[in-house]
């Protein structure tokens, strides 16, 4: 047998082995061709795209070629007519496109997972600034919550007022004169943590000899009792003043002059104008207002027995100011202020004393008489001399007035501009800018926003829930330099997005404290603004034991309740009423 015959039974040999082996393979060599093709076409760009266009075309040639090429080599080499079967070609058209399919699969439901592993590994750049907050992951730009701890620990004269722990659980103090010459703004949503920070503020401004006054119109739960005890400690006295009881204890008109007088009930009443058709019937009211006035200053009556004098000297004005007259009598008729002689506030705000009045929040009478009395603290702050006779500078005086919604009026708003410079300064806590706009119809509620927000140098921020309030304080903050991150994404095979490897960082700008942290605050976790940057801190409450005395009114020897009532035809009258009915 010569070559050529030998190598034509070689190649028949070959062929025959072929097809035996690859009878039952030939979608599997589709499959392989899909997977290899695919591959190719999704990396014809980079060097691992040669090696699967490579494989893709090894078993192309091995079965396709093969299929069309086996007749002619059957025909060639051994004279015979021989052709496979069409269904060979099927099997490697349905493995392709099953090699197809499954890359794409593959790829579509796997991306995802690649990509969050990819950026598990990923290392950022040690260089990147602060990023922009986002409200589902806050807590990375939050501080961590703090155990509760005793804050007289940490207070200390000759360091300042201590406001609270920091993230690093290090003293936040502020110095005294700073305090001093400041108006205090404290915000919060209800249960945040005003009133424990109002009791370690206060405590601390009386243990530093400052007067410290307190108007409480929703009743605090601890407020009193650490108050109380800060007296015992301070040695100095304690009075509460409740405008619910019916112990007679304060008389407005006590130690007032007309002037003075005049000014505390245009202010409890709003006599002022509002830019409105009723103005021209407020002038009777103020006429009677002033006429009220200069009859109290000449009496050492009560409000009830002035307005009777008012009533009885001067019809004609009482008839004409017939709303002044209403406003009077129901404060008047109140039984802890139905009285000739009551607590002297002057007195007390000299010796350094706690005045703790409790007011109401739905009262309309209380609600008038809360404004009166802020305005008449004021007054006598404003009246006493700046220096004492021994040269010394007169005590300095600490206002805190609660829940401020309900005690905003025009003379409080002015004295928080001027009484700063006349030895005391005022602390506020509200819950919202809303609260600020709440205010009488003859203030505008910017100008209440305005005058708070300029006046308060200090301002305590507790988690709240109002945009508004948020977006405000975020902005008092300040802004930082960010990096904003841009990434680069591109649909891939199997119509996922993935994204690409490299990404763009650019400067952008954020708040210090931005509107996601103050929804988001810890328990107990406040920004204090004025102190430098804003910065969080961790307040804690003073441990007290209730006692009943911290919430006893005050008795005042001699003080009973001066109403003569008359007694009039219409049993249904009221006073103010009774007494007008001349016929």
């Amino acid at each position: 047998m010569n070559f050529v015959t030998r190598f034509n039974h070689l190649v028949i040999d070959f062929l025959n082995a072929w097809i035996i082996q690859l009878e039952q393979l030939w979608w599997c060599v589709g499959l392989v061709f899909g997977i290899t093709a695919t591959l190719f076409w999704l990396n014809r760009q980079s060097k691992a795209g040669r090696l699967f266009a490579s494989m893709a075309m090894l078993a192309l040639i091995f079965q396709p070629g093969f299929y069309f090429a086996i007749p002619h080599l059957a025909f060639y080499y051994a004279n015979a007519v021989f052709h496979l079967q069409t269904y060979h070609l099927w099997g490697f058209g349905i493995g392709s496109f099953a090699g197809l399919a499954m890359v794409i699969l593959l790829i579509r439901y796997t991306s995802p997972y690649i990509e969050v592993i990819k950026h598990r590994l990923t290392k950022a750049n040690s260089t990147e600034r602060n990023r922009k907050t986002d409200i589902r992951q806050i807590g990375v730009h939050l501080p961590d919550s703090q155990s509760t701890y005793d804050p007289t620990k940490y207070c200390n004269d000759k360091k300042g007022m201590f406001f609270g722990l920091n993230e690093q659980r290090k003293p936040v103090y502020i110095p005294w004169q700073q305090w001093r010459k400041s108006h205090v703004d404290v915000i919060g949503t209800t249960g945040s943590g005003k009133g424990v920070a109002a009791g370690v503020l206060l405590s601390q401004a009386l243990a530093s000899g400052e007067c410290v006054v307190v108007v409480d119109p929703k009743n605090d739960e601890w407020l009193p009792y650490v108050m109380r005890e800060a007296a015992r400690q301070a040695n100095v006295p304690y009075v509460y003043i409740d405008l619910q009881s019916e112990q007679p204890q304060w008389n407005p008109l006590q130690h007032k002059n007309a002037n003075e007088i005049e000014e505390l009930l245009s202010a409890g009443f709003s006599l002022g104008e509002k830019g409105t058709d009723a103005d021209f019937y407020r002038l009777d009211d103020r006429r009677a207002a002033r006429i009220f006035a200069n009859l109290a200053n000449r009496q050492d009556y009560s409000l009830i027995e002035t307005l009777q004098l008012l009533i009885q000297h001067q019809p004609d004005i009482a008839e004409a100011g017939k709303k002044f007259v209403s406003d009077l009598e129901e404060i008047g008729l109140v039984n802890a202020v139905n009285t000739r002689a009551g607590v002297d506030l002057g007195s007390l705000i000299k010796q350094g004393a706690v005045i703790y009045m409790r007011g109401s929040m739905r009262n309309p009478r209380i609600l008038k008489l809360q404004r009166i009395f802020v305005l008449s603290v004021m007054q006598h702050i404003e009246v006493r001399p700046r220096e004492l006779v021994n040269g010394q500078k007169a005590r300095h005086a600490c206002l805190f007035l609660d829940e401020f919604k309900y005690l905003i009026s025009r003379p409080t708003l002015e004295a928080l501009g001027a009484i700063r410079d006349k030895g005391a300064h005022v602390m506020i806590a509200h819950q919202s800018l809303g609260d600020l706009r709440d205010c009488p119809a003859d203030l505008d509620p910017e100008s209440v926003v305005a005058s708070v927000n300029e006046n308060c140098a200090i301002k305590m921020a507790y988690q709240v829930k109002d945009p508004d309030t948020a977006l405000w304080l975020a902005r008092m903050s300040g802004t930082i330099l960010v990096d904003d991150e841009i990434r680069q994404v591109k649909t891939n095979a199997g119509l996922t997005e993935a994204r690409d490897g490299g990404r763009t960082l650019r400067q952008a700008e954020r708040p210090l404290v931005d509107t996601n942290m103050l929804h988001a605050l810890p328990e107990r976790c406040a920004v204090l603004y004025g102190a430098g940057l804003a910065q969080f801190f961790f307040t804690s409450p003073i441990r007290v034991t209730k006692s009943r005395w911290a919430i006893t009114p005050v008795s005042i020897p001699g003080a009973e309740p001066k109403l003569e009532k008359p007694s009039p035809a219409n049993p249904s009258l009221t006073t103010a009423q009774s007494l007008l009915d001349v016929d």
